[in-house]
């Protein structure tokens, strides 16, 4: 009997790539804790304007998806059934390992992630506005004016003009 790699015989426990429902990867992960698997949901923090405020979010690194490490003990099928999942990921209709070593990779990126400072821009950087009716426009940083609004030497007629944006829409500008 030709062996199958999706399952191990031994008695150590197996990642595998779960798909979620939309926008249910949160309570498909916390559901799965709640039934004793170890989960590994790949977030990252970001600020993000809603409405007129500026707030950190936690988002999906990869929306849809989240590992589970499975001891050889635990059903395939109890995760399978949980509410928030999909399926679990494999090939040929059997479920497919995850290697730990990329796993650990994907939480060490998280962890990068979540301690990089936001971007903090110095008089004279380049910058591309991303949102706005100046749109994919090319700027000068001038300075910080508060917390979350920047001025800006847009160039318009051969003129430099100073604008006043949302921190939020701009970019480092980085030439391809």
């Amino acid at each position: 009997m030709a062996s199958n790699p999706a399952f191990n015989e031994s008695t150590k426990p197996v990642w595998y790539l779960v798909q979620c429902k939309p926008r249910e990867g949160f309570k498909a992960t916390e559901q799965l804790v709640q039934q004793g698997f170890h989960c590994f949901h790949p977030t990252c923090t970001q600020l993000r304007k809603i409405g007129t405020e500026r707030r950190w979010v936690t988002e999906s690194l990869f929306p849809y998806y989240l590992f589970v490490r499975i001891k050889p003990y635990q059903s395939l099928s109890k995760v399978k059934y949980t509410r928030g999942v999909t399926r679990i990921v494999g090939f040929d209709g059997s479920p497919y390992q995850v290697s730990p070593s990329l796993v650990t990779a994907v939480m060490r990126q998280c962890q990068v992630l979540d301690t990089a400072e936001p971007e903090d821009f110095k008089a004279g950087d380049r910058v591309l506005i991303t949102e706005g009716c100046f749109k994919d426009l090319k700027a000068i940083f001038k300075e910080r004016r508060t917390n979350d609004r920047v001025v800006l030497l847009l160039n318009l007629i051969n003129k430099e003009q100073a604008i006043t944006i949302d921190d939020a829409t701009i970019e480092p500008y980085r030439e391809s």
